[in-house]
């Protein structure tokens, strides 16, 4: 499967990061400058950060309802009750399993 360095990994959770905070701060804007299917093929990662930042992302672009994005994340994911992390640049981990 593609994406499977851990310094190539890390680079692809920024990316999404970067994306899901541009989509909450004007999803009008960002959702029309770029086609956000690829993204579907990120469900199927290896890496659970990568799985669940694709979700939220997508979940803006296509107006997905709460309760859909939490089914997503439920059957892409896993269960409510796992962490959820990223490691900064700095090599501090955070719990991401949150966002809003």
């Amino acid at each position: 499967m593609m994406f499977q360095n851990s310094k190539t990994i890390k680079v692809l959770q920024q990316l999404l990061l970067t994306a899901y905070r541009l989509l909450r701060f004007s999803g009008s804007t960002f959702i029309k400058l770029w086609n956000w299917s690829p993204l579907f093929q990120l469900l199927i990662h290896a890496n659970k950060t990568i799985r669940y930042l694709a979700i939220w992302c997508l979940s803006i672009a296509f107006n997905m309802s709460d309760e859909q994005r939490e089914k997503a994340v439920q059957y892409w994911v896993g269960a409510n009750n796992e962490v959820i992390s990223i490691e900064w640049e700095n090599g501090n981990t955070q719990d991401i399993g949150m966002l809003t």
